[in-house]
């Protein structure tokens, strides 16, 4: 995975994230496989904006 660091600090976030307004639709096994594969696979970007 490549990351980017932020311009203002140290954090450094996968340059794929995983958008997740739409992810309650899904079932919690589902929902955790998701969330278990994206950490696995180096994504530490998730975006919990809300519709």
């Amino acid at each position: 995975m490549d990351y980017r660091k932020l311009p203002h600090g140290e954090e450094e976030i996968s340059v794929i994230g995983l958008g997740t307004s739409s992810i309650g639709a899904a079932g919690d096994k589902e929902i955790e496989a998701v969330m278990t594969l994206a950490l696995e696979k180096g994504i530490n970007y998730f975006d919990q904006a809300l519709c």
